[in-house]
């Protein structure tokens, strides 16, 4: 087989993979946790991008959902490639807490983009509040979807206000809920989420099998202290 054929074959063998953070907004995430969020988010940038090439058989999709106030909305809509993926920063936070509303985006969206030949995406959401709307509807709502069922779900519970039960609902497994008192911990944990591409791709596109249960997470960190980090 010629490169070119190769190449072909390659292209066609690649499935899609969609990576969805979902960002907490309102307003108690001002100040140092947002800039942690933002500083970590940048940092995804190349993360994503060398997880992209360790994967070629993944077609790595990059999207932003935040939420806040009554309703949640996307800050980067377009599925972007990890290769093109930059991150802008989010400098507003207002309001309340919106969960459900995201949740119906994320079952919207995965609606939309459906996708026989598609890798089950992975959402991660990053809050440190209760929500403030009606969630238990929208969970339902997506999880009654096959990408919404299927996907590897993974929340960051920052600080000590969210409701780990909630979250815990949301991931389908209590271990699927990382806990942030510190920004440290919080940027550590968000440059771990792109581990996950690679972990999917190889569950998926390796053996088939697919199982959530073998989704490796990192243990508890202890308070990871330096001159930028801060209590949350």
């Amino acid at each position: 087989m010629g490169l070119i054929d190769l190449g072909k074959t390659l292209r066609a063998s690649t499935r899609p993979l969609d990576i969805i953070y979902v960002i907490d907004t309102s307003w108690s995430m001002g100040g140092r946790k947002i800039e942690a969020v933002n500083r970590a988010m940048h940092e995804l940038e190349r993360l994503l991008c060398d997880e992209a090439k360790k994967n070629p058989l993944a077609d790595v999709k990059v999207r932003i959902l935040a939420f806040n106030n009554e309703k949640a909305y996307w800050h980067l809509k377009e599925r972007t490639s990890a290769e093109s993926f930059k991150y802008d920063d989010i400098v507003s936070v207002e309001g309340g807490t919106p969960f459900g509303s995201a949740l119906d985006k994320i079952a919207e969206a995965l609606s939309d983009n459906d996708s026989i030949r598609g890798l089950p995406p992975i959402i991660v959401v990053m809050s440190d509040g209760w929500p403030t709307d009606a969630w238990e509807v929208s969970l339902e709502r997506l999880l009654s979807t096959p990408w919404g069922k299927k996907a590897t779900k993974i929340a960051i519970a920052i600080g000590k206000e969210p409701d780990k039960e909630i979250l815990a609902q949301f991931t389908g497994d209590p271990s699927l809920v990382l806990t942030a008192n510190d920004t440290g911990t919080l940027v550590e944990y968000i440059k771990w989420s792109s581990t996950l591409v690679s972990q999917v791709s190889q569950l998926f596109v390796g053996d088939g099998t697919g199982n959530t249960t073998r989704i490796s997470v990192p243990e508890p960190l202890s308070m990871i202290m330096d001159d930028t980090v801060e209590i949350i």
